[in-house]
């Protein structure tokens, strides 16, 4: 040892490791300078500081090589050199052939391991004044829009009200929804100048940062900056954007400050889905579009808001021709919108009963946007009215991966299963849809339902009674339970009641349901012929309240009234009779 010790001195390869041990460290406090200066991703001071750290074991055995030359002066110089020269040569290589062993994602974390798919969180109010919250979430939602017209980058989206309720940092939400990059940001608002700060972090494997930048824009620019960032982020994602993408993300015109900020107000509102906050948000909308006239995008939302008023039980008779003409102005404006075309498909479906221009329409907006979760979640009820209950399911699954913390989407994802009589699935969706919000009636409405096809006749009151409290308009379908649960002189009694109240399109598929669970054809046929008819009606042919109605020959000739397939009582909803009518758009999230 004393031999080995005295050899490694007078090759003098200590000395060579204190030097290479000092030059490397030199390098790498150079380098972190030089990347904190530049914001350069992390990644490249770790791949320098590996690249050191291999380089340090060829330098000894070279420096033990050469120094066992006797030569002295300026050839044992030279031959020092030399060697330092090979150990770097040596790093270099090991690293590449590191890096074709597939080791680049260990050695150089975050360099190729680009998100496959994102989750756009809320962002932050920079302002700290409440009154912008409807700005900041607009500048997300339009951020959402632009980079769901990136056909390749898979979105994921959550409301504040989610993520305050999930109540996990950031990516640990990410993760749950089963992304691998999130989307984070903050913004506000100053006089007719904007602040946008977007960050793009990857949260799977591991945490890191990719992309971030923040923008100073005119409020007029603004659709242009959330198509700029949609770019940027679609570059630092390595997503492809197709030219004609690229043509319509850089062809942004200028906004009118006042219209777009009661653009902003009024789809603020219609998020939240009370029926006051519906109308507040369709009364900004419409001062959006007279103020801006030329906005594809007011109009969109303007049609949208009618056709969510349309699915409710107190919608006006002339609220769907609003949305037909809101939108079709939408279209005129811009051909390539994809919630204009949503809005028409929801129209041609619910409305003017055009199943094949519904179809259309639907597919053009997947086409231009297929992260749009409501077009997806809609199409999935156009197909099973037309008996396509597996494709239904696929697409409606679309729109709850797309949006899956939104209870809408699980919720009647287990009226689908219904439909199928899969009546184990619908209750585990409404039970996750219940995790979400206990009080969420869709889900109650669908677990009752469910319970009372299984036999469960008492867990089905308790779940509908519940639903009833929640929206007193559903107490229909509780009757309907206690049909089923032999309780007919309650039935009575509640149909007593409804009778008094004064008819309505909502009220007349109600009383249709009752009677024809009932028994009770004729009175079934009459109330299903009321004018206007609600949006519903159609689906009248795989709803389960309406078995027994469909093996009376008079239900073919109801049927060809909308041009829909014949069918009996076991081919409607293709593998049996259960069946469930269309959901509503939204639904109050407190009693009403």
């Amino acid at each position: 040892m004393t031999r080995f010790t005295s050899e490694i001195q007078r090759r003098g390869v200590l000395r060579i490791g204190a030097a290479y041990a000092v030059t490397a460290w030199l390098i790498a406090q150079i380098a972190s300078f030089l990347v904190s200066t530049f914001d350069a991703p992390p990644w490249v001071t770790q791949s320098i500081v590996v690249l050191l750290a291999i380089g340090l074991v060829p330098a000894l055995v070279l420096a033990w090589v050469y120094g066992n030359e006797t030569d002295t002066g300026t050839l044992r110089r030279r031959r020092r050199i030399r060697a330092w020269t090979m150990a770097t040569a040596v790093a270099v290589a090991l690293l590449l052939l590191v890096d074709l062993a597939g080791g680049r994602k260990w050695l150089v974390p975050g360099s190729d391991l680009r998100p496959t798919a994102v989750a756009v969180l809320p962002f932050d109010n920079l302002s700290g004044n409440p009154e912008q919250d409807y700005f900041v979430s607009g500048m997300r939602d339009a951020l959402i829009g632009a980079l769901g017209e990136v056909g390749s980058v898979k979105l994921v989206w959550i409301s504040q009200a989610d993520l305050a309720r999930a109540g996990k940092p950031a990516p640990e939400i990410g993760r749950q929804l089963g992304v691998d990059g999130i989307v984070t940001g903050a913004a506000m608002r100053a006089g007719d100048e904007v602040r946008l700060q977007v960050r793009l972090m990857r949260v799977q494997p591991e945490e890191r940062l990719l992309w971030s930048q923040s923008y100073d824009r005119a409020l007029p620019e603004v659709l242009a900056l959330q198509q700029q960032v949609a770019i940027a982020i679609a570059g630092a994602m390595k997503a492809p954007v197709t030219e004609e993408q690229r043509s319509r993300l850089t062809d942004a015109h200028a906004v009118d400050p006042v219209a777009y900020e009661a653009y902003l107000r009024g789809m603020h509102h219609l998020a939240k889905g009370t029926d006051a906050d519906i109308e507040t948000g369709l009364r900004f909308l419409q001062e959006a579009v007279d103020k801006d006239p030329g906005s594809a995008q007011a109009y969109a939302g303007l049609a949208i808001g009618y056709a969510t008023v349309g699915h409710g039980p107190g919608s006006p008779p002339d609220v769907w021709a609003k949305a037909r003409a809101a939108a079709l102005r939408a279209l005129g404006l811009d051909p390539d919108l994809a919630e204009a075309h949503f809005a028409l498909a929801d129209v041609k479906l619910y409305f003017e009963n055009d199943w094949e221009g519904a179809e259309q329409e639907f597919k053009r907006a997947n086409e231009l946007n297929p992260s749009l979760a409501m077009n997806h979640y809609h199409y999935a009820w156009h197909l099973v009215l037309m008996g396509r209950l597996d494709a239904a399911i696929v697409e409606h699954k679309l729109a709850q991966a797309l949006d899956p913390l939104n209870p809408l989407h699980t919720a009647w994802l287990g009226g689908l299963y219904v439909i199928g009589g899969n009546y184990d699935e619908a209750i585990a969706e409404a039970r996750k849809c219940l995790d979400m919000d206990d009080q969420y009636a869709f889900a109650l409405l669908n677990m009752g339902r469910a319970y009372s096809y299984k036999g469960m006749h008492d867990q089905a009151i308790a779940a509908l009674s519940e639903a009833t409290r929640v929206i007193p308009d559903w107490g229909y379908w509780l009757a309907v339970a206690y049909v089923r649960a032999g309780k007919r002189d309650e039935v009575l009694k509640m149909l007593a009641e409804f009778e008094s109240r004064p008819p309505t399109p909502f009220g007349a598929y109600g009383l249709a349901l009752v009677n024809a669970a009932l028994g009770n054809n004729d009175a079934a046929f009459r109330w299903l012929e009321f004018q206007p008819r609600h949006a519903w009606v159609p689906w009248a042919r795989v709803e389960a309240e309406f078995a027994e109605l469909r093996r009376d020959p008079r239900f073919q000739d109801f049927l060809r009234q909308f041009k829909l397939p014949s069918c009996n009582s076991t081919s409607c909803a293709r593998t049996n009779d259960s069946g469930q009518g269309p959901p509503l758009a939204t639904q109050p999230r407190t009693s009403t």
